[in-house]
This record gives C-alpha cells, sequence and structure tokens, in this order.
C-alpha cells in the first residue's frame, strides 16, 4: 500500500515505467531494466545520503541498490523494526505451544496480580504484541528501558508497578512496555534470556549471522521494542522466510490487524498515516482515512525505525522490501519520515518489478525448432 501523499517523487518517474500493473500487456523487452532504473532515479533523488534498498520474492532478490556509504552486510541499529523481530521469535513460542495468545502473565510472572478487581489480571499476551494492553509508555520514556544495569525481567516488573493507563483492549498506544512484558512472559516460560529465545527461534533456524542480535541497552536487558542490531541481508533472510510461509504456520492470523476496534492513546502514524492499523509487532498499511476491508484482504506489513530502517513485505502482490539507513535526522525532518515517504513512493515500482517477473516466469519456453 502507499500514501498519496507521501510519493512527492513518484510522478516525475511514472513516464520511465513501461508497467499498469495486473492485465497489463507483456512487458517490453528492456521493461525490466526500465523498472530497475527507475528505482535507482528515486533513490538517487531521495535526500539521505547513506541508503540501500532491497526488493524480492519469495524465490528470492529482484534489486538492490546502496547508495553512499550504505552497505547490505552492515549491522544497522534497527529501533522499532525491532518489534517486528520480537513479535515473531513470540510467536514462534505461541506456534510451538510454549505460549498462548490468550495467556496472562500472571500464569508466568508470580507477583502479577490475579485478582478480577484488578484490569492487570485480565491483560493477555495478544493485547502486549498488539499494543492495546494499557500499559501505554510513550516511545521516548526513560527508567529501566534505558537502563543498562538491570535486568529485561527487573524492567517488565516495573511497568508493572507503575500500573495501566487504559482499560487492557480499550486502546491502541505505541511504546515499549508492550513488548517488555512480553518477552518477560517468554523468559519464565522458558527459563531462557530473551535473546537466547531470539537465537534459538529466528537466529539459527534461518541461517542469520552473529552481527544480529538484542544488544540496547544490555545484554541483560534488552529492549525488545527496538533493542536490535540486524544487518541487512539477515533481516532480508526473515522478509523472505515470512512471505513464503517458511516462518510462521498460520500467517493470517499473524498479520491480521487487532487494533480496528481501539481508540488511539497514541500512534506515531495518526497525523501522516490515519488508515494504518496494528497486529502483531507490526504495521498493517492503509492508504486510506480509515482502515478498509481491501487492506485487509491485501495486507502490506511494515515496521519502520526511528532512524530509517525500514522493512515490509506485501502479502497482495507477493513481494518484500527493506530500506536501510542509519540517521536520526534527514535534512532537518526525522529519518523515519523520509525513509517511510521512500518506501511509499518506491511501492508502485516494486509492483511493476514483481508483475514483470511474474509475467516472465508464466511464459513458455521458447525451442529452437532445429532441436
Amino acid at each position: 500500500m502507499h500514501i498519496v501523499g507521501f510519493c512527492l517523487l513518484l510522478l516525475a518517474l511514472t513516464a520511465v515505467s513501461p508497467f499498469s500493473g495486473a492485465g497489463a500487456a507483456p512487458a517490453a523487452p528492456g521493461a525490466e531494466a526500465r523498472a530497475e532504473q527507475a528505482m535507482i532515479e528515486l533513490i538517487e533523488a531521495a535526500p539521505m545520503r547513506d541508503v540501500a534498498v532491497i526488493i524480492g520474492s519469495p524465490e528470492g532478490r529482484l534489486f538492490s541498490y546502496e547508495k553512499g556509504k550504505a552497505r547490505l552486510s552492515a549491522p544497522y541499529r534497527s529501533a522499532s523494526a525491532a518489534k517486528l523481530l520480537s513479535a515473531l521469535t513470540l510467536y514462534r513460542l505461541v506456534e510451538d505451544g510454549t505460549l498462548s495468545l490468550s495467556d496472562s502473565p500472571q500464569r508466568y510472572l508470580p507477583y502479577w496480580t490475579d485478582a478480577p478487581s484488578d484490569p492487570r489480571s485480565q491483560v493477555t499476551l495478544e493485547q502486549l504484541l498488539s499494543f492495546t494492553s494499557g500499559f501505554n509508555a510513550r516511545p521516548g520514556a526513560r527508567g529501566c528501558i534505558r537502563r543498562k544495569e538491570t535486568t529485561l525481567a527487573a524492567c517488565a516488573r516495573r511497568f508493572y508497578e507503575e500500573g495501566l493507563s487504559t482499560s487492557p483492549g480499550e486502546a491502541f498506544s505505541y511504546g515499549p512496555a508492550h513488548l517488555q512484558i512480553a518477552a518477560a512472559m517468554a523468559e519464565a516460560a522458558t527459563g531462557k534470556p530473551f535473546r537466547q529465545l531470539f537465537l534459538d527461534t529466528l537466529i539459527r533456524p534461518q541461517g542469520l549471522s552473529a552481527a544480529t542480535d538484542f544488544v540496547s541497552p544490555s545484554g541483560r536487558n534488552p529492549r525488545a521494542s527496538g533493542g536490535a542490531v540486524v544487518t541487512g541481508e539477515d533481516y532480508e533472510r526473515l522478509l523472505r522466510a515470512l512471505l513464503a510461509g517458511d516462518l510462521i504456520e498460520d500467517i493470517d492470523r499473524f498479520i491480521a490487524p487487532r487494533t480496528l476496534g481501539a481508540v488511539t492513546a497514541y500512534s506515531p502514524a495518526a497525523g501522516a498515516a490515519p488508515g494504518w492499523a496494528y497486529a502483531l509487532g507490526a504495521w498493517t498499511e492503509c492508504d486510506a482515512p480509515a482502515f478498509t476491508r481491501n487492506c485487509a484482504e491485501a495486507v502490506t506489513l511494515s515496521s519502520p525505525g526511528a532512524f530509517g530502517f525500514v522493512p515490509w513485505i506485501d502479502f497482495g502482490h507477493g513481494y518484500y522490501g527493506l530500506i536501510l539507513m542509519e540517521k536520526l535526522i534527514v535534512g532537518f525532518r526525522p529519518a523515519a519520515l523520509a525513509a517511510v515517504e521512500l518506501e511509499q513512493s518506491l511501492q508502485p515500482l516494486a509492483e511493476d518489478l514483481v508483475e514483470f517477473h511474474k509475467d516472465r516466469a508464466m511464459r513458455p519456453e521458447r525451442h529452437d525448432a532445429r532441436e
């Protein structure tokens, strides 16, 4: 899905792309090269000096480009792009039966109340992963989430002690407390540190490098909502596996929007992308002013980070994309906003490139009549 307001550079490039989407006539010779050139021109025109882009399908990478000093193999602070990594780690534990989306924290955390009169007893893992638990600390919150000397378990307990801002399930609020508590549940359920769970459920099974890890603010207190360092190649491997159905068995359940009935307490997308909803640890994009059935049926999942690291998967068109950069500000504006603008502008061209490859794959092979 691409937001019209973000497509600031697209009009100048429209004439370059020879595609018209699904149902169009077969692409002319050289169409793939022209589509790739259109994306390169778009990336070069973008305001960030150092940025890399990857586009791929379940079969593999279709396009990549490195601008300036950005490299696909380099490690990046992923910021909120780590939310999807944490959600995948935790959901893999759901699918293997270790956890359930209906679990409440008191099943694993002995200090957590089970008193019906205390609304904290009604919190579920699903609400924690969809940011509707009521623990509404803002992304810039200080305290335990930034302290190296504490532990993830102690930080989760601190959020518990600070209490709810809204009733469980009532409001969506984008912030760090939800995933820190969910990660503490996983630690208690398995007896393993969250970093080890990340290693066991994603790093090793998917063959990722040692450069990808949850390290901030410390190994003892990894910020599940934003403390991962990850290489572009490693994140790409996860996106491809998720798109191909090799990472999550019930993908429809994982990517389903879960905030449609909730009010918004805080959302960084409220101004620029009011139609976006939230699934489990990731956004479900939508161009419309409010989330629509079409957006639910052809989900584009994304998890933009504050430093401009933006992964997304368009399940409707069958491709993944990844923008790699690490800056907080680009041209006096938040880097995340500049990167999401680039993402939205690249999406129509990526859709065309994917359609070209699908069309080429469906064409019968030509054989020499003399064979």
